[in-house]
């Protein structure tokens, strides 16, 4: 069998029934799918086979189909990373944290001139993935990028850790595979636990003079392993008279506390004698118990 490169294709040849048999086989790139071959401009012995009625030996069928092969493997695509991009990964999470995006993995077609690269991430694990899944139509040297997710939905501290893997590969035959490993550390739920209950402020508009501030504890009374970062905010806001530091604390580890200072605004108090209310939210993301409603009272008296 002979065989040459030629504009249209790659032009192979077989000597068979009635003499010698030549065929093309053609690649086609097709963006974002994949690669085509086709056997093309068969010409027997005795003319184009589309001129004539010849019907065509099995030994040329199969030197055809051999010949598909051999382009296949010369054109083979190959999936590499990029650079010293690393092939395993450890994140931190809490019960219940929505989806996360926890890293970036390139790649590129480092196969032959010609080939088109088709890779694949498949997870090994329902609480891994990878968006997108499939990546098609790279040229060589061309790059894509899978981005590794993971759902902590359904993963709890018990468990924890988790070890899956989002084995990578190409449309190689056969096919190219590298394994990323990714380790999943899960913590407890924390719980907000706020002392005291309610805050109460007072101001007398002789003066005029304020009761002075009040401190609001917030503690992670949650299991040890847990993490509290809590925000604070007016739920009706409707208090200009009041104001309170820090907005946000955390993270603390069970036990831990962290002190929230009200005081009173002024120049927003009512010129108005009486009881005044509002509350405050302490949310968590991801707290076992969150939010809690702190009821704030102003009492102004003349």
């Amino acid at each position: 069998m002979g065989s040459h490169v030629a504009a249209g294709g790659f032009t192979f040849d077989k000597i068979s029934v009635g003499g010698t048999w030549y065929w093309t086989v053609r690649a086609t790139n097709v963006q974002n799918s994949s690669q085509l071959y086709q056997v093309a401009d068969i010409t027997s012995p005795f003319g184009k086979l589309a001129a004539v009625d010849v019907p065509i030996p099995g030994d040329v069928v199969l030197e055809m189909a051999s010949t598909i092969a051999q382009l296949q493997e010369q054109l083979a695509p190959l999936l590499a990373l990029v650079g010293s991009t690393p092939t395993s990964y450890s994140v931190t999470v809490t019960e219940g944290d929505p989806m996360l995006s926890i890293a970036a993995v390139p790649f590129q077609n480092a196969g032959a001139f010609g080939s088109f690269l088709t890779a694949v991430a498949t997870p090994s694990a329902p609480w891994l993935s990878a968006a997108p899944p499939t990546v098609a139509g790279l040229n060589k040297n061309d790059q894509g990028q899978f981005t590794i997710r993971v759902n902590p939905a359904t993963l709890f501290a018990s468990g924890s850790p988790y070890v899956g893997y989002l084995n990578l590969q190409d449309n190689r035959n056969p096919p190219t595979t590298i394994p990323v490993t990714v380790t999943v550390t899960v913590r407890p739920r924390p719980s907000v636990l706020v002392s005291p209950a309610s805050v109460f402020l007072s101001y007398s508009l002789t003066g005029p003079v304020s009761g002075g501030a009040v401190a609001l504890s917030v503690t992670n009374s949650g299991p040890s392993g847990s993490s509290l970062t809590f925000s604070v905010t007016k739920v009706g806001n409707i208090s200009p008279w009041m104001e309170f530091v820090p907005a946000s604390g955390g993270p603390l580890v069970s036990g831990d506390s962290a002190i929230v200072t009200f005081s009173i605004v002024p120049a927003g108090v009512p010129s108005v004698p009486g009881t005044y209310s509002d509350s405050v939210l302490v949310s968590s993301p991801n707290a076992s118990n969150g939010p809690v409603v702190v009821p704030v009272t102003l009492v102004v008296s003349p």
